[in-house]
């Protein structure tokens, strides 16, 4: 079809990486201008989401201001409810149509873009991991190291979709631990989490990640916690 529908994230750093990938590959720097705006108008409506940046303008005076469907390359934006006390209103990424080398992509935003693939509505997409994982991969006991891994384990009698590459931009997040819960030369491995018992603090949205990727063996013991409230996570 013309334009190609490709799904993309709504918002936050998957929906940013897409945009730079697609900017790289372009013949012009109106790509670039159209990725650096989308991302900036997001993180400032993340800002105001979060109670950290006041606005001068309601919503929809914003919105009205952001989106202009009629100019080529200007992306669009739309409102949905957040998930977070009062359910504010957050303006997200909506839609736009961008030329590489011959060929128009409508990338279309969407709240789950691998939801979308399994059930046949978008051929091609972007997503980050962390669905993918909680979606389709099975949890089993050895950890998840590489995209064949991943793609091992997508059953295909839920879906024909597979994980194809990534966008470079993988976040590590560093495993951390007390002093005084270490014996002396114990490295922070795979092996140390399969044997440890006890507490263990992470950033709450991640801990359906950390489960699907540790697997639930390793998880035998451990109880996750939060931070006190003088403590970072």
């Amino acid at each position: 079809s013309d334009p190609v529908p490709v799904a993309v994230p709504r918002k936050g750093r998957p929906l940013e990486a897409v945009l730079e990938r697609i900017a790289h590959v372009g013949d012009d720097d109106r790509l670039d201008r159209l990725a650096d705006r989308v991302s900036n108008t997001l993180r400032y409506e993340k800002s105001i989401t979060k109670g950290r940046t006041d606005a001068d303008d309601g919503p929809y005076e914003r919105l009205a201001d952001y989106s202009h469907p009629g100019e080529p390359n200007s992306p669009e934006f739309t409102l949905m409810r957040d998930d977070r006390d009062g359910k504010p209103r957050r303006i997200v990424f909506d839609a736009a149509t961008v030329d590489l080398g011959g060929v128009r992509l409508k990338l279309v935003g969407r709240e789950e873009p691998f939801r979308a693939l399994r059930t046949h509505e978008f051929a091609l997409g972007f997503d980050s991991a962390d669905l993918v994982l909680e979606e389709v991969v099975g949890i089993e006991p050895d950890g998840l190291g590489t995209i064949a891994d991943v793609n091992q384990r997508i059953d295909p009698v839920d879906t024909d979709v597979r994980v194809v590459n990534g966008l470079g931009d993988t976040v590590y997040h560093t495993l951390m631990g007390q002093p005084s819960e270490l014996d002396l030369g114990t490295d922070l491995d795979r092996e140390f989490l399969a044997s440890y018992t006890g507490p263990l603090c992470i950033s709450p949205r991640y801990e359906r990640l950390v489960t699907a990727v540790l697997g639930t063996d390793a998880l035998e013991g451990v109880e996750f916690v939060y931070p006190a409230a003088d403590e970072e996570e």
